[in-house]
């Protein structure tokens, strides 16, 4: 609540700006977000040569950001105003600065949909204020080596990393399974992930499906396009008003001849294959870009639409304030939560639900939260109590661990019928999964069940292990050894 209060803020600052002095906010802006590239650049360059540590541990190339892909994305977006800046004023050496430096770090970044963002608002740049269809018509040889080259390039990004690829065009397969099951008013905010478990839940129950399709399978928590994601949430009614709103937009700075607009195309086709909407710097430029499109310069409308801003304006800041105790006591219930999980680790779960009891107000929301409560209630025999939390985690995520810790509760108090059926739920979630598979096999064991445990057993046998996942090998031993003494 108090982020979007913050993000209503921007916009409402950024449409009274313009409209009351629209070269000087657009200096001001486009400042700050020189600004905000040149550090982010420099901070790239220098965790790619080992000065400066990156936030992810598997990635050399983060940035302020948590992973190379959303830093990616940022630096497109800068790269896309900053370009077109540069060319329209030359004087200005900043901007200049700002797009080399950005341009430079994007390719480390190695995320394709940054690459694929800045390519279109640079031909964008090139169709609106170089004329280059005209271009194009004139020598038409170049225009169809110049096709013949772009079409290269994307069946090179898409074989840079086929598997990504493959993986990511299986979540946008499951959203829009799930946008299919509720079209119209989709599954409600904060439902996607919950969407997206059901979606791939039935898709794999309703028919065999061969290895290589089972071996996408997964439960992500970002749908790797916004469009996608808000569709599942709000349904498509609501996606096509957006979708309307930001080629609304589009129109309006392109008629001002605003540089903004390519810092917005960037931004929407980066939205088409990643999650901007979860990175706080991506919705602010986002927010100053819409705040630019809809402002009025000049008009009777003017200063109605100031003087609506700035009472959204006022009572947006008032809520915001009022809401501050209550962010401060959520970000205080993170912090005790993240001290918390040394007793999980340690394996002390009574420790463990002791500190994360109370906070069940504050992180209600949150599925790490609600699963690592759950497991350390199972872990202390709290089974009922367990469920309870464990279903409220699996209402918002697509983790199919929630379903099995589930089942262990249920085969615990003796209810191997519900047991059974969260096992073959968390199974058909994520098939190429072998911990299903292994809690049904030893549940059918214990039952005298021999048939069915060994069915169960070969089953995981029979998938795919990554050799250098140690737990998954050790599932696989655990029904390799099971079939070799039955």
């Amino acid at each position: 609540m108090v982020v979007t209060l913050f993000y209503l803020i921007v916009f409402c600052l950024s449409v009274i700006l313009f409209s009351w002095r629209r070269e000087f906010a657009m200096r001001l802006v486009v400042f700050g977000i020189c600004l905000l590239g040149i550090y982010e650049a420099v901070l790239g360059i220098s965790q790619i040569f080992g000065h400066s540590v990156s936030n992810h541990s598997l990635f050399a190339l983060t940035g302020t950001l948590s992973n190379p892909g959303p830093y990616g994305g940022l630096m497109a977006v800068v790269f896309a105003v900053t370009f077109a800046q540069s060319l329209r004023e030359s004087r200005q050496v900043l901007p200049a600065l700002c797009a080399i430096a950005s341009f430079l770090v994007l390719p480390a970044s190695m995320s394709r949909a940054g690459w694929l963002a800045a390519g279109a608002a640079v031909i964008v740049w090139a169709f609106y204020e170089k004329n280059l269809y005209t271009w194009l018509k004139q020598h038409r040889l170049l225009a169809i080596l110049s096709s013949s080259a772009l079409a290269a390039f994307f069946v090179g990004i898409f074989f840079l990393k086929p598997a990504s690829a493959m993986g990511r065009l299986h979540i946008w397969h499951m959203d829009l399974l799930a946008i299919a099951a509720e079209p119209l008013h989709g599954w409600g905010l904060g439902k996607r992930a919950f969407a997206f478990g059901e979606a791939q839940s039935r898709f794999y129950s309703e028919a065999l499906r061969t290895p290589s399709v089972i071996s996408l399978s997964c439960c992500p928590e970002e749908s790797f396009n916004e469009y996608l994601s808000l569709a599942v949430e709000l349904g498509v009614p609501a996606l096509i008003l957006i979708l309307a709103i930001l080629f609304l937009a589009l129109r309006r700075l392109m008629k001002r001849e605003s540089p903004l607009v390519y810092g917005l195309v960037a931004w929407m086709v980066f939205a088409f294959f990643s999650y901007p909407l979860s990175i706080m710097p991506m919705v602010i430029l986002l927010a100053v870009f819409l705040g630019d499109a809809f402002s009025l310069e000049e008009g009777a409308g003017r200063r109605i639409v100031m003087a609506a801003s700035a009472f959204a304006l006022l009572l947006s800041a008032g809520i915001f304030i009022n809401q501050l105790d209550e962010y401060r006591q959520h970000r205080k219930a993170v912090d005790s939560y993240a001290s918390s999980r040394m007793y999980l680790r340690d394996g002390t779960y009574d420790l463990a639900v002791e500190c994360l009891e109370p906070l069940l107000d504050d992180l209600g929301s949150e599925f790490r939260y609600l699963y690592d409560y759950g497991y350390a209630l199972h872990k202390t025999g709290r089974y009922e109590e367990s469920n309870s939390i464990l279903q409220r985690g699996a209402s918002i995520s697509c983790d199919p661990m929630f379903h099995d810790i589930m089942g262990k509760n249920h085969e615990a108090l003796g209810n191997y019928e519900m047991a059974e059926r969260e096992y073959l739920h968390a199974r058909d979630m994520v098939p190429c999964r072998l911990y299903p598979y292994i809690l049904l096999m030893d549940m059918k064991a214990s039952q005298a069940d021999t048939l069915s445990a060994i069915e169960y057993a070969r089953a995981a046998a029979a998938l795919p292990v990554n050799p250098r996942h140690a737990g998954m090998q050790g599932l696989r031993e655990r029904a390799l050894s099971f079939l070799e003494h039955d």
